[in-house]
């Protein structure tokens, strides 16, 4: 076989990657009075770094994102009396990030205005009406057979963000107990816009639904999957024939058509908390409270935020179709938030710290003494807040956006630009939307409200000091999640459970996903795969054995300094991955949401960061050099190396089957095959035995229809990591308070291949998957940083 050159051929390049930023730091101590001190700080950053770099080399379609940061902390302490003191705190931070994308705030459009120029050259209908600036009127062009022209959905964007604390706590120190109360509130805001799929795209693979236009030599039509897919794709789009056509667009809640999706989102929280230190004996102290803590339900300053209330997509289509409703303060209908308040976030925390204090005897031989050991434990529940990430994602939901999806099946010439086609409030049958769903009892079929996540943590462990200089320390640390937010198909599609509650007997089709689909809901209004509802029910543990040595170097013949290792085993388990971003290779969705085909039982297993061993040493050494002539005393004195050794296992992946063979309109995981029957080994796995971390595919069989593959999630490890990162620093003094600083950053300084985890999903009938259980990607190669700074 020999390759067809820009389409079987994977071209490699290396692009550079620029980041600047200027930053500001200032603080402020002014003692007010003998009682009162005001502590101040202020950061500012600015800068740009490049986002999306080109996508082949002259496309120039990259984009550059300008930033900027502010931070501002005021403290003040007031001492009354040697037993009451109060710390109010007040804070605000603020980040300011462009993501400008080609056509916008600089951006050059590059190959994407090639193209719009082309087709005004050649006969294609221009755009009659222009929504989103020159980055909207684009055109991403997909599925070319060759390298694509999109942004992955990405349009131009921006995020101003930030929180505004306000905390006070008040210590009352009585006899042996050191008591504290406080509050703090918090006031989060976010705004911005994401855009996604704002533009244009034109798709040409004609090959979803089986259509060829390539024959071979015998005039027989060539296969329409593998590299079969890829030649017929390569034939559609130098023909210019279009199979599908796509644009989101935008509206606000008076249904007129806007450039972007932007809101503006807040969230308000706050925590009341006591705790009391008791100081039991002078080497032994307890310390016990608990927190009450309020997240509140997020909003949108316009209204413009819409959920499903009381219709569950996993059921029927209500006749007029599913109504969205606008949700939460300031919308229409203000008494109905995005999801229900929950207010009973306590949180009850305990520990102790006990120094033995024996003289004499075994004991005292095995403890140190006096002072040279501590034991500690402890135990806490923590609660954590929705993140704006997922929230954001539901400001796509309708009325406030449409998408214009059609299958012209014609050359260009033929096609019109996108026309509005204006807001819906209510989704039949047959629209096969993308919706983002938070819960409340009447919309999933879980009969499932909010629960705020929370974990569990516990701690138990010794720290002992050998000699003056030297310190080993042993902990025992685990924790249990409940109630974690993860992300499922709302529509609970199954073939199986479609056949139990309708009476019917439809056949699961293991290699057509959509057909499955399509007879796995119980309505289309919701595409494949595409309504997804963030609901709180997943969980994990954690446990970890942590060992760590510090050594402290204090002669001066020798140089000062500190140097420490520290090694941790460890286990994590769950069954929901980060809802939004799963680990490489992972999927955010479960294989099956019904129930009918191993449901969230089947996704118990390692969690995609399990890291099972993990060694890190630093050290930061000031050397020893000094001379008594001053010049001399210049060159070779202050100078500190530090640096961070980096030695770990893996991290897991699963094993991906082509097949549904539970017929939800997902692939499932593969099965294990019995000896000698598994899926033939590929030719190159021999051949890149440096890059084949993986598996091989004979390990490996197509599960069968009905049968939930058996290879369990995350059930294999990718490469271990190693990195080493230094840095060098020499300091020059110039006069008393002023000195001039020079360091140089090296980043994998012995510049080791830490490869990602390899390609995990097994082609149909092993047609394509020559690269399985192979990485192709790595983590970063050596890096250099230089670095001058004037200090007074």
């Amino acid at each position: 076989e020999s390759p067809l050159p820009g389409v079987f051929d994977a071209f490699r390049f290396s692009d550079v990657a620029s980041q600047q930023s200027h930053q500001i730091s200032t603080r402020a101590d002014v003692r007010l009075t003998e009682k009162h001190n005001l502590a101040g700080s202020f950061n500012f950053n600015k800068g740009d770094f490049d986002v999306l770099t080109e996508s082949f080399p002259g496309f120039n379609d990259g984009g550059i994102a300008p930033f900027r940061s502010f931070g501002l902390s005021l403290n003040l302490t007031s001492i009354f009396t040697p037993n009451l003191i109060n710390e109010l705190r007040f804070g605000g931070n603020r980040i300011e990030v462009n993501f400008n994308l080609p056509g916008t705030g600089g951006a050059p459009t590059g190959a994407y205005g090639e193209v719009i120029s082309a087709f005004n050259g050649n006969g294609v209908p221009r755009r009659g009406q222009s929504f989103g600036g020159e980055n909207g009127g684009l055109i991403d062009l997909l599925n070319t057979g060759i390298t694509s022209l999109n942004t992955f959905g990405i349009d131009s964007q921006f995020r101003y963000t930030g929180t505004t604390n306000l905390a006070d706590s008040f210590t009352w120190i009585k006899g042996n107990h050191n008591y504290k109360f406080g509050a703090e509130t918090r006031f989060i805001y976010e705004n911005g816009a994401s855009n996604f799929f704002r533009k244009e795209f034109l798709d040409f693979d004609l090959t979803q639904f089986g259509f060829g236009v390539v024959a071979d030599n015998e005039g027989n039509l060539i296969p329409t999957t593998g590299i079969g897919a890829t030649i017929n794709d390569y034939a559609t789009f130098l023909y210019g024939l279009v199979f599908n056509q796509q644009q989101t667009q935008y509206y606000d809640k008076d249904a007129n058509r806007v450039d972007q999706d932007y809101r503006g989102f807040r969230v308000r929280d706050l925590d009341l908390f006591f705790q009391d230190t008791w100081k039991v004996r002078p080497n032994l102290s307890l310390n016990y409270g608990l927190r009450w803590e309020y997240k509140a339900v997020p909003y949108e300053i316009n209204g413009q935020l819409s959920n499903l209330v009381g219709q569950d997509p996993s059921q029927a289509a209500p006749a007029g179709g599913f109504r969205f409703q606008t949700v939460g303060k300031n919308s229409d209908n203000p008494s109905t938030p995005l999801y229900n308040e929950d207010y009973n976030n306590f949180a009850p925390r305990v520990g102790f710290a006990y120094s033995p204090d024996f003289k004499d005897g075994l004991i005292a031989h095995l403890t140190g003494g006096p002072g040279r050991m501590s034991i500690r434990g402890g135990y806490g529940v923590f609660y954590d807040r929705i993140f704006g990430n997922l929230y954001r994602n539901s400001s796509a939901n309708p009325p406030f956006s449409n998408t214009y999806n059609e299958f012209p099946f014609a050359p260009l010439q033929e096609i019109a630009r996108p026309t509005t086609l204006g807001p819906i409030t209510s989704v039949g049958n047959g629209a096969e939307l993308a919706v983002n769903l938070f819960p409340n009892p009447g919309n999933n079929m879980f009969k499932q409200g909010w629960a705020t996540p929370y974990t569990q943590s516990w701690n138990f462990g010794f720290q002992r000091q050998l000699g003056e200089t030297f310190l080993v320390e042993a902990d025992y640390m685990g924790s249990k999640a409940t109630s974690l937010i993860r992300a499922l198909d709302a529509q609970a599609t199954s073939v199986l459970r479609a056949n139990a509650l309708l009476g019917r007997n439809r056949a699961i089709n293991p290699t057509n996903t959509r057909a499955n689909y399509l007879n796995g809901t119980l309505n289309t209004a919701f595409g494949q795969g595409a309504a997804i509802i963030n609901i709180p029910v997943g969980f994990s543990t954690y446990n970890a054995m942590a060992l760590r040595a510090t050594k402290r170097l204090a002669r001066t013949f020798l140089g000062e300094g500190q140097f420490q290792a520290a090694y941790t085993w460890s286990h994590s388990i769950d069954n929901a991955p980060d809802p939004l971003d799963a680990g490489r290779g992972s999927r955010v969705v479960p294989r099956d949401s019904s129930g009918f085909g191993g449901g969230l039982g089947a996704e118990r297993g390692n969690s995609d960061f399990d890291t099972r061993h993990r060694f890190v040493a630093n050290f930061i050494y000031d050397l020893p050099f000094r001379s008594s002539n001053s010049f001399v005393n210049k060159i070779v004195g202050e100078w500190t190396v530090s640096g961070i050794v980096t030695l770990q296992s893996g991290t897991p992946f699963s094993v991906f089957s082509s097949r549904d063979s539970v017929g939800v309109g997902l692939s499932q995981r593969a099965s294990y095959a019995a000896p000698g029957q598994g899926l033939a080994p590929t030719a190159s796995e021999s051949e890149r035995a440096r890059t084949q971390v993986g598996p091989s595919r004979s390990l490996f069989r197509q599960p069968n229809v009905g049968e939930i593959g058996n290879v369990q999630r995350n059930s294999f490890y990718g490469d271990g990591y190693t990195n080493t990162d230094i840095s060098v620093i020499k300091r020059f003094t110039l006069r008393e308070g002023v000195r001039f600083r020079v360091q140089a950053d090296l980043f994998n300084l012995f510049n080791n291949v830490n490869l990602f985890n390899p390609s995990n999903a097994l082609a149909q009938n092993g047609i394509g998957s020559t690269t399985f259980g192979q990485s192709t990607a790595a983590f970063p190669a050596r890096r250099m940083q230089f670095a001058a700074r004037l200090e007074f």
